[in-house]
């Protein structure tokens, strides 16, 4: 194999097992070798928008656009401009690809999530005319149909919103075994808490991060925002070091043998491999902000909540943050959207319901290992009294309040736009607009728990 494409599969396959610094400097430096190449900028500017650097990104994307044309860079620009804060322009850049590859996936993405649907928009009547087309790909028409689904909400239309999410789901339906989250939670319970309390680093050798975990659209990013707004301290959206540690263990482990693998790799991790491992965490952190560590650091990844026993070897002084939500509202909210990757038991209420009572096992679980408890936060008590919940918090972590409170605040997840708008409770008890189409879901609800 030649050079060059050793180099090019190396950053692919960082990229590809959520390594986003090293495939960053992997497809940097693949740049600067060998000059421009589209897979290389796509690569270096997504790994950008992977660890928060938006702004750097946004320059990859552009100039690649530049020297190659193609729409994914424009749309690429747009979701890291939406990201970064600049919604008109963001919406600018995603029309620009739309009109230049209508069936541009990105682009559509990006505008629904930054453009408010109205009756006649020309955007909503350009959608649902390429939702009709026989001959689009089976993932574009999938997208289609959540921006139709986000449309039909805007405008109040909760039935069709529904209906376009069901449509949504059948096209090229990812593959999803709902039964390996519930073995790997299940296998949680093995791990003998004496054990991991032996194993954690010493004190005084760790940071201690804010991590803020929970169901997907419980409000993590919600809480992030306004600790941001009104808190001195460092955020840094969704940090995937754990998620790319525990799929390497669990490939390692192998699905059929989690029941005993998974207690024997926590035991075979060496305080070498501890060490490697927050030491990746921090690097990751200093990348995002070289000042991450000169004050109060949060990072907010939903999915952290399967990784508590994890967190509480590497840094046993965090603090952990579990935000909780209605279940039917949290369903509802993650059934009605398109997630850019992952969480693939969002597709079927089935799925779903059974995904949500693993994420609330798991953080009941995954409590007992923590140094300090975990802190609940209620998402109806953080739109409703936000005030008093945020004081809350403050004292409890020891906050130092803003002068001023900080409006600018970058989001790379769907809830962008949603937490950028003034805090409101409007979406309590959400459920209830699709009357006749949630039944099955609260019936899944109840077969698999409270």
């Amino acid at each position: 194999m030649a050079q060059p494409q050793i180099q090019k599969t190396a950053f692919q396959q960082a990229f590809q097992q959520k390594q986003f610094l090293a495939s960053l400097e992997l497809s940097a430096h693949f740049v600067k070798q060998h000059g421009d190449d589209v897979e290389a900028m796509q690569c270096l500017a997504q790994s950008c928008y992977n660890i928060g650097k938006f702004d750097e990104a946004f320059e990859v994307y552009v100039h690649a656009f530049d020297l190659f044309g193609h729409a994914e860079l424009l749309s690429g620009a747009a979701a890291a401009k939406s990201a970064s804060g600049d919604l008109k322009l963001a919406k600018d850049l995603a029309q620009a690809a739309i009109k230049l590859s209508p069936y541009n996936v990105g682009a559509w993405r990006t505008l629904a999530q930054v453009h408010r649907f109205a009756p006649k928009d020309m955007w909503l009547l350009k959608a649902q005319r390429l939702a009709q087309k026989s001959d689009a790909p089976p993932v574009f028409k999938r997208a289609i149909h959540y921006v139709l689904c986000k449309a039909m909400n805007d405008l109040g239309k909760w039935q069709r919103a529904w209906k376009a999410a069901q449509k949504a789901a059948t096209f090229d339906p990812p593959r999803y075994d709902p039964v390996q989250l519930t073995r790997y939670v299940t296998a949680l319970s093995g791990l003998d808490p004496e054990r991991l309390r032996k194993m954690r680093r010493p004190a005084g050798s760790e940071i201690s991060p804010i991590f803020i975990v929970g169901m997907p659209r419980s409000g993590t990013s919600l809480l992030e925002a306004q600790l941001h707004k009104h808190f001195d301290l460092g955020t840094f959206g969704e940090v995937h070091v754990f998620a790319s540690i525990l799929s390497a263990s669990l490939n390692e482990i192998g699905a059929g043998r989690l029941d005993d693998g998974l207690p024997k790799w926590f035991e075979d991790w060496s305080p070498t491999e501890i060490d490697a491992a927050a030491r990746r965490y921090q690097t990751e952190l200093m990348a995002r902000d070289q000042n991450a560590f000169s004050r109060p650091c949060v990072d907010k990844m939903p999915g952290n909540i399967l990784c508590l026993p994890m967190i509480s070897i590497l840094f046993p002084k965090a603090r952990v943050i579990r935000m909780r939500r209605d279940a039917r509202d949290t369903c509802v909210s993650c059934y009605l959207g398109e997630f850019s990757g992952g969480n693939n038991f969002t597709y079927q209420l089935d799925w779903l319901a059974r995904a949500y009572h693993d994420y609330q096992s798991a953080g009941d679980t995954g409590a007992q290992f923590l140094e300090t408890p975990p802190i609940d936060v209620h998402y109806e008590d953080l739109v409703s009294s936000p005030d008093q919940t945020l004081d809350a918090l403050g004292t409890t972590l020891k906050l130092n309040k803003r002068a001023q409170p900080v409006e600018t605040y970058k989001c790379s997840t769907r809830s962008a736009t949603q937490v950028r708008a003034p805090i409101s409770a409007k979406s309590i008890g959400r459920w209830r607009n699709y009357t006749g189409h949630v039944d099955p879901l609260i019936t899944a609800l109840e077969k698999f728990g409270p």
